[in-house]
């Protein structure tokens, strides 16, 4: 498990062995894993980041479980906001000419907020997550099934598609103001 990491393997070494033509030695590129605690700020993790020379941290719970992996993109990401190109921001939302929205699960919160004119999302200062799909699940308080819907601020998203347990497509539609 996450908890008995080895160390970290990178493909470009991999791929650097098997074009020289020797066979596949993964003890040979291990890299010694690194760990940060998950109360580390954006700034203390690019700090660290650069002392150490890591590109990927296991950010480590006040119990000693791994939680996750962050590299320096993350970070880089959630300070400055994400990276994209103009054609994947294209592909997150496509407007219906009934008015709908059509969601990719994987928008993230401040693209969603602009698209529908959202003031605020449900406990978005507390950080529990960053996109469309993660909202969902955050208010159904489960993982979703194709045709579950929440509602929010005026607006009822629909989950239309999965992709396995991931929320792939999620149709949004104004509720007439009576409703709202």
């Amino acid at each position: 498990g996450l908890d008995d990491v080895l160390g970290i393997v990178t493909a470009q070494s991999l791929l650097q062995q098997l074009m020289q033509g020797r066979p596949l030695s993964l003890s040979e590129k291990l890299q010694a894993p690194v760990f940060v605690p998950e109360t580390l700020s954006g700034m203390e993790l690019l700090d660290h980041f650069r002392a150490s020379g890591a590109q990927l941290v296991f950010v480590v719970d006040e119990y000693g479980e791994v939680q996750g992996v962050i590299t320096v993109r993350d970070v880089l990401e959630a300070i400055t906001g994400e990276f994209t190109t103009p054609a994947s921001e294209d592909s997150w939302a496509v407007q219906r000419e009934d008015g709908s929205w059509l969601f990719d699960g994987l928008i993230p919160v401040p693209e969603l907020k602009d698209r529908l004119d959202l003031k605020e999302l449900p406990e978005e200062d507390r950080g529990r997550y960053n996109t469309l799909a993660g909202m969902i699940m955050l208010l159904l308080g489960r993982l979703p099934a194709t045709a579950d819907s929440v509602e929010w601020e005026g607006w009822r998203f629909e989950v239309v598609d999965l992709d396995g347990k991931r929320v792939d497509k999620v149709l949004a539609r104004a509720m007439p103001p009576d409703t709202a």
